[in-house]
């Protein structure tokens, strides 16, 4: 039975870590790998950052002082942060597995490019906290990586006793935190080595301010493809984008050292070298360890990250938006999907910005610069679907305009409404598919008219018939003759009608390439 978490309950910014320690120490004996299989139905000797089955442990809690695991999430775990550079769907398998999961594979969602390795106090918060609740407590917003100070005193964070210089958690026992604010190991009272901080940490000060802000964020509502899609919206608002679609990378370094200052920068580990190498805005929200860069960033354009994520974006007057204010249907015929994303991109024949959007279902892609809607569109990439069919038809050959062709022509344009791609897979000119198509519907959909047009089955076998007897001929007459000089003797057209329509004739009956003078031909 947990009843302590109902008297006292989870305390506020309390890490996880220290709900379950607290737990433990009212157990009494018990081993703490027992006592975690309890909680969490593993059995494991090490405190985690992010424990699996938490939902589990939530359901034990008795009475009607239960929590709903969301929440629990956001108040007490480091989720809402790594949540920043999770795709929607890890979110949601994340959350599933700290809810209930049977298996003993680890959680792999980065705290670890996060959290801090070692477990930090405030001495002041180690004080208060002690008057107001009875014990001291791990919080934390005092356990992010590089911000070493407490946003409310503004005092250094400490992880060792300054007297003794041991570790203050973790120290004789593997999962040992502070619940005194006084060393385990000597005693000594920590609000009695506080060590305030200069003006010099006022960055430090506001980033804390928008982790907390990041902290209180419901759960799935922030994740990097959101990031990502105000990122480029607000590059292109600052003239941070060329193009081509490619961020300005250089200029965005110069203007966040330049807005920031070198030596504030230093203060959170990050050089002028550094930034250089890493900070940039095509490498924001791709990393965990861009946590404090991509806070940063909503302060370089906004101000902070509260203003970044709730501020309506920025108006853009000379460019278009990186997404439609309104949903669209996709163009292809066959395809019901909607969507209203895309890449933007310059056009340099008709020197303005085109969008370019793929669905997601059918994958076709298309092209436009109607700002109102689709009625300039250029397709530039097929359906998987009909890649496939045009893939594999690419190779086979059917006479050409002989009535399996007319056939197979019909087919396609049935399947897949596009002169482009049937005219791919049948090696013939798009305006070709059209007339054929438009000549049979006139027609009454019969096929039979198109096979009595000049171009049928009968003038293809003539031809070819015709074309035979030359070259055999001709081969008679030269026994020394090679592919090159007969294709100029029959004629250059006469010879790839040839090796397209009657491929395995000519393997069999042209000779190998030799090269002669054309004085040695006969004429026919």
């Amino acid at each position: 039975m947990l009843s302590h978490f109902v008297l006292p309950p989870p305390l506020p910014d309390e890490d996880i870590r220290n709900i379950v320690y607290r737990h433990y120490k009212a157990r009494g004996s018990i081993h703490f790998d027992l006592m975690y299989k309890e909680l969490f139905g593993i059995r494991s000797g090490f405190n985690a950052v992010f424990p699996k089955n938490i939902g589990d442990m939530l359901n034990k809690i008795p009475g009607e002082n239960s929590y709903v695991l969301a929440e629990f999430l956001m108040q007490h775990s480091y989720l809402p942060l790594v949540c920043l550079f999770l795709e929607e769907s890890d979110i949601q398998n994340a959350t599933q597995i700290m809810d209930h999961s049977e298996t003993n594979d680890p959680l792999l969602v980065g705290q670890n490019l996060i959290v801090s390795s070692e477990i930090n106090y405030c001495p002041k918060c180690a004080y208060d906290d002690y008057n107001m609740y009875g014990v001291t407590y791990v919080h934390r917003i005092h356990q992010i990586q590089k911000m070493d100070i407490c946003k409310i005193h503004h005092v250094n964070l400490i992880s060792n006793c300054p007297c003794c210089k041991m570790p203050l958690a973790n120290n004789t026992k593997r999962n040992q935190l502070l619940i005194k604010p006084s060393c385990t190991s000597c005693g000594a009272l920590l609000i009695e080595y506080r060590n305030e901080v200069s003006r010099t940490s006022d960055l430090k000060i506001k980033i804390l301010d928008d982790i907390v802000f990041l902290f209180s964020n419901k759960l799935g509502l922030l994740n990097i493809e959101v990031l990502r899609s105000k990122n480029l919206h607000y590059a292109l608002a600052n003239n941070l984008l060329r193009k081509k679609g490619v961020f300005e990378d250089e200029k965005y370094r110069i203007l966040i050292n330049s807005h920031f200052g070198e030596n504030n920068l230093k203060e959170i580990g990050i050089t002028t070298e550094s930034s250089v190498m890493t900070f940039s805005l095509s490498s924001l929200g791709v990393k965990q360890n861009s946590l404090l860069m991509q806070i940063l960033n909503m302060r370089f354009f906004t101000g902070s990250a509260e203003n970044f994520i709730l501020n309506p974006l920025p108006v853009i007057v000379s460019n278009l938006p990186p997404w439609d204010l309104t949903y669209y249907k996709c163009p292809n015929k066959n395809c019901d999907q909607k969507f209203n994303t895309y890449k933007r991109f310059f056009d340099k024949k008709k020197q303005v910005f085109m969008r370019k959007y793929t669905c997601a279902k059918c994958k076709i892609g298309f092209s436009t610069d109607d700002e109102g809607g689709f009625s300039k569109i250029t397709i530039f990439k097929s359906p998987d679907e009909i890649r496939k069919n045009v893939d594999s038809l690419k190779g086979k050959y059917w006479n050409s305009r002989s009535k399996e062709w007319f056939g197979k022509l019909i087919q396609l344009y049935s399947q897949h409404r596009e002169y482009k791609y049937v005219a791919s897979a049948l090696r013939c000119a798009p305006t070709t598919v059209k007339k054929y198509l438009q000549i049979y519907t006139e027609n009454g959909n019969d096929i039979d008219v198109l096979l009595k047009l000049t171009s049928g089955e009968k003038y293809s076998y003539s031809r070819i018939n015709d074309l035979r007897e030359k070259s055999l001929k001709i081969i008679a007459e030269n026994s020394d003759i090679n592919l090159t000089q007969l294709s100029l003797a029959i004629g250059k057209s006469s010879y790839d009608y040839m090796i397209k329509h009657d491929k395995e004739w000519t393997k069999e009956n042209f000779p190998p390439k030799k090269y002669f003078s054309k004085s040695k031909i006969k004429n026919v």
